[in-house]
């Protein structure tokens, strides 16, 4: 009878140990699914500036690229949200095969990725301009056919006690600056460039002003005739 007590006793501790592992593996899978792009399965946003954060602490340095697929919304428009997809994947794995394991990478959302390299700017251009390469080689689809795909890169350095923001920001600036003289590049960051993109924004900002004020009065006086 005692036997039989401690069995059953054994097999109701082993149950309990069983549902706790279970919560604590389901846990683990959501925290891992929280941090993780699913349709590259690289890491997202905020998975990337908590392990920059955290890299940074340790006095890290090196280079920071934010990286945009070209004409993305066009291939989804015409190829469909599926092809946008295996071209995310195919992009995810393009970018990250170039660079050394010790460097984050992750997909910002959208058509844009983000990547940090433990290295001095002048390599890490380097790193970046062999993604852009390995990049421009067809994607070879599910349905047999290819597609062309560029990307074009924002370099810029992050210093030991530079702001995050700050760099990202210039690494935006720069992608900008890449994009306006014709994609399929790479842009580092610098007091040119600053200039460059800050002109060509208030230019565009002093355009659209008056067609702003022009289109308002229009319907001003649409709203009075009736």
């Amino acid at each position: 009878m005692l036997r039989t007590l401690e069995r059953r006793l054994l097999r109701l501790l082993l149950r309990r140990a069983e549902r706790r592992q279970d919560v604590a593996t389901e846990a683990e899978r959501l925290d891992l699914m929280s941090r993780r792009d699913l349709p590259t399965g690289l890491i997202n946003r905020l998975a990337f500036m908590e392990e920059l954060q955290r890299v940074r602490t340790a006095g890290t340095s090196g280079t920071l690229m934010i990286i945009d697929i070209d004409l993305f919304k066009l291939i989804n428009d015409r190829h469909g949200h599926a092809v946008g997809d295996e071209v995310l994947r195919a992009l995810a794995n393009r970018i990250r095969t170039p660079l050394p394991s010790s460097s984050l990478v992750a997909r910002l959302g959208g058509d844009e990725f983000v990547a940090f390299v433990p290295m001095p700017l002048e390599r890490g251009a380097e790193l970046a301009d062999r993604c852009v390469e390995a990049a421009r080689v067809p994607i070879a689809l599910a349905d047999g056919q290819e597609l062309r795909v560029t990307i074009t890169v924002g370099v810029a350095s992050l210093a030991a006690q530079a702001s995050i923001e700050k760099t990202l920001s210039a690494a935006d600036q720069a992608l900008y600056a890449a994009k306006e003289a014709g994609r399929d590049r790479i842009q580092v960051f610098d007091d040119d460039t600053a200039g460059i993109v800050g002109a060509r924004r208030s230019l565009a900002a002093a355009v659209a002003t008056p067609f702003r004020s022009a289109t308002s009065n229009c319907s001003s006086v649409s709203s009075s005739m009736r």
